[in-house]
């Protein structure tokens, strides 16, 4: 992981922000020309001259967009940035840090698994949106899960996504569900009512008890700690 000393900060302005009821905020900012990153890493993001006060965020979109560099983050909390995001208008330069980590896809060939809770599903996305469906032709299932059905991020776009490729199998779980398409519980509820999982890679991501749990589960149904991958 880079260090604070050796950090490069971007100024990248706001291009939209979507408040999705009091749980998520949906951000996209500006990229910078020379903004490089893979799928599945994270960055510091902070208001000029505050990188003391950054916030660690993975990133949502997909290195394909050159756009917007997409996050999606928990609304709740006094954190400097998300007080920042609430009263901030379009062209407002934030600070991110050059990308970070290293969850990233091990095997292109292999059939994926990928579960993910709350705004866990930032780099699953980015990974999803960095397919091509005519080079991962194998299975890839997403598993996940919100407490609210009526504020999921990135619903639509998932639903989409599966209604078009048939190698991609989408289970969503809301907390209470009425909705025929989703599924009422957890993901980890939603895990244990299949069976045809250990041949998978899993990558996880979500609060550290859902990651938990979930790993535990796949390892009790004789799936591989080495085909268990989870931002660490």
């Amino acid at each position: 992981m880079n260090t604070n000393q050796t950090l490069q900060w971007h100024a990248c302005p706001l291009v939209e922000k979507t408040k999705m009821g009091a749980t998520y905020i949906l951000v996209k900012l500006k990229p910078a020309v020379n903004f490089r990153f893979t799928s599945g890493q994270y960055v510091k993001m902070c208001v000029a001259g505050q990188e003391s006060a950054a916030m660690y965020l993975s990133i949502a979109s997909s290195p394909q967009d050159k756009i917007t560099l997409d996050f999606c983050l928990l609304a709740e909390g006094k954190h400097p940035v998300l007080m920042a995001l609430r009263s901030a208008k379009t062209g407002q330069e934030f600070m991110v840090s050059d990308p970070m980590g290293s969850f990233v896809i091990v095997d292109h060939h292999r059939p994926m698994q990928f579960i993910a809770g709350g705004s866990g599903i930032a780099p699953i996305r980015s990974f999803l949106r960095d397919f091509s469906p005519t080079v991962v032709t194998q299975p890839v299932r997403l598993i996940y899960g919100c407490r609210n059905e009526t504020a999921m991020p990135y619903l639509s776009e998932l639903q989409s996504m599966a209604d078009r490729y048939k190698q991609f199998e989408l289970i969503l779980v809301a907390e209470k569900s009425l909705s025929p398409r989703l599924t009422s519980g957890s993901v980890l509820d939603a895990l244990r009512k299949l069976d045809n999982f250990k041949f998978f890679d899993h990558y996880l991501c979500g609060s550290r008890n859902m990651v938990q749990a979930v790993r535990e589960h796949l390892l009790a149904n004789d799936v591989s700690e080495h085909s268990i991958y989870f931002d660490k």
